[in-house]
């Protein structure tokens, strides 16, 4: 389904020291990242919420607390129900890329930064 890139080998910290922060333009990218993840989060819900053809209101008690792989995993289940031939089509490959995505987004948020 997604055609993923081999990740680097996680490597044991050892006793090396960690210095006490990393540069200012680590922070500003891992930053950017955050942010635009958020919102396509919130377009990931939108999404959901535009296929159940449901109220704002009510689609934020749906999505509430989901996080990125149950949103993908709706939307995945939903367009399969709801939409048709293009549509189901354009909309798998872009949940594919999301997919191929979260694993990087999740190591570079989530990762150690050593400088």
């Amino acid at each position: 389904m997604s055609n993923q890139q081999q990740k680097p080998p996680i490597q044991r910290m050892g006793h090396r020291k960690l210095r006490s922060g990393v540069s200012m333009l680590h922070e500003r990218l891992v930053g950017r990242l955050v942010i635009a993840w958020g919102f396509l989060e919130a377009a990931m819900q939108d999404c959901i919420w535009h296929i159940l053809n449901v109220p704002l209101e009510d689609g934020r008690v749906i999505t509430a607390r989901a996080d990125a792989n149950t949103k993908l995993q709706w939307l995945r289940s939903l367009s399969k129900r709801h939409l048709k031939d293009t549509e189901l089509l354009a909309l798998t490959k872009i949940l594919d890329v999301i997919s191929d995505a979260q694993d990087d987004r999740n190591f570079i948020v989530h990762g150690v930064w050593e400088l």
